[in-house]
């Protein structure tokens, strides 16, 4: 399980506007456990800051590659923001970025680079889970081969709602992608995969996840808390959400 880390922004930060990137984003230096740290920030607001580091905890439990995130303190006022998230460079473009560069045969290509990505699927079934609807092209990044991470949580456990309902159908772009690239045949994988990654849900211990999303430290345990309820609750709404995806709902 990751560790959400904590970094000091030493350097003003350089916006970023040739990454395809729809949020205000820039790229920064900053100090580390690991030492000098290159990241790209934004600014996010008191509940982004809590999906972002829950949702990067919970993802790296189940196996999906998330890059390295921090809580970034700016003492001398660099970016004029009260809560920033920060994530390591990952030296690699966002998949919208590889499709606004290609021409229509390497963009078949790209697709099918997609297709084989061997963890869509557990991809897809976890935006389910934690309710993201903001998956878009610019939110996984790709390094042209075997490579990718997932990025930006913060619209993700009913950050855009006012209430946390565990059986609310969000929009999931990655599942989209599947049943456009797959058709029902990679909806009936969704459904095989989810035989696998549920008992992973269920195996969370969510004490350790308070403890690695630094939630004492940013001083944010009950508002957490309550995410994860909604989150343990919403396991069993899982199959009936993914059922939707289908043409063919009675046989789910």
């Amino acid at each position: 399980m990751q560790q959400i880390g904590f970094a000091t922004l030493y350097t003003a930060p350089r916006k970023i506007s040739d990454l395809g990137n729809i949020s205000p984003l820039w790229l920064g230096d900053a100090l580390t456990h690991t030492g000098d740290t290159r990241l790209y920030i934004k600014e996010v607001s008191y509940q982004e800051l809590i999906a972002e580091c829950l949702c990067t905890t919970i993802g790296s439990a189940v196996g999906l590659p998330i890059t390295q995130t921090y809580v970034v303190r700016d003492p001398n006022n660099l970016l004029n923001a009260t809560y920033i998230i920060g994530s390591e460079d990952a030296d690699m473009p966002s998949f919208k970025r590889h499709w606004s560069l290609a021409d229509q045969v390497q963009q078949h290509a790209i697709i099918a680079a997609l297709a084989n990505w061997r963890q869509l699927h557990d991809a897809a079934l976890f935006d389910e889970w934690i309710a993201n609807p903001d998956r878009n092209t610019g939110n996984f990044l790709w390094d042209g081969g075997d490579n990718w991470h997932l990025i930006d949580h913060a619209r993700a456990l009913w950050t855009t709602t006012p209430t946390e309902d565990a059986t609310a159908a969000f929009e999931n772009i990655l599942a989209n992608l599947v049943k456009g690239i797959q058709n029902e045949f990679g909806i009936a994988q969704l459904k095989k995969k989810l035989t696998t990654e549920m008992p992973k849900y269920q195996e969370i211990d969510t004490a350790k996840v308070l403890q690695a999303a630094r939630c004492s430290e940013i001083g944010c345990v009950a508002e957490a808390q309550n995410k994860l309820i909604s989150l343990v609750a919403r396991i069993n709404a899982l199959p009936g959400l993914i059922a939707r995806h289908s043409e063919q709902q009675e046989l789910f």
